[in-house]
């Protein structure tokens, strides 16, 4: 299975800006499938996306290519209920929701309390002996570079 990232809202940068494509290194990534974006068929994180129309025409591409992991309605109010009953930090428990509904890996925030709650075992549950991990896009290129090798399909090697 393909590793399942999240881009929050704080940092649709990543994907795409007004003056054309985001993080290559990340965009790469996704195109050679060795990542997928996980995004909701509804809810606060898609309408929160909405308005950003560049973000929402490279949604539709790796819909149409394959390249997202579309969450129902369904999913996401069963990973809702299951996140109202934890103790989190961030004021974010949509994107919480939506890692937990996609088992996320990756997740691409500048929120501080966000990022700490994606790798508390008690807010999101282990993944087996795979951890949640944070996706250096402050970083230098190299450091983002590195961790995207590291994280890649195992049958796209």
């Amino acid at each position: 299975m393909c590793v399942v990232a999240i881009v929050d809202a704080d940092s649709l940068p990543v994907l795409a800006t007004r003056q054309g494509p985001g993080d290559e290194l990340f965009l790469s990534w996704i195109r050679s499938r060795h990542g997928v974006i996980a995004f909701p068929s509804s809810g606060q994180y898609r309408t929160e996306i909405q308005n950003n129309r560049a973000v929402m025409m490279l949604i539709q591409r790796y819909e149409q290519g394959g390249q997202l992991r579309k969450i129902s309605a369904g999913q996401l109010e069963t990973a809702d209920d299951q996140i109202r009953q934890k103790c989190h930090r961030s004021n974010d428990p949509h994107i919480l929701s939506l890692a937990l509904a996609s088992e996320a890996r990756v997740l691409c925030s500048n929120d501080d309390d966000l990022r700490s709650d994606f790798k508390d075992r008690n807010v999101l549950p282990p993944m087996g002996r795979l951890s949640r991990l944070l996706y250096p896009f402050n970083g230098n290129r190299r450091q983002r570079r590195d961790f995207l090798n590291r994280q890649r399909c195992a049958d796209r090697r």
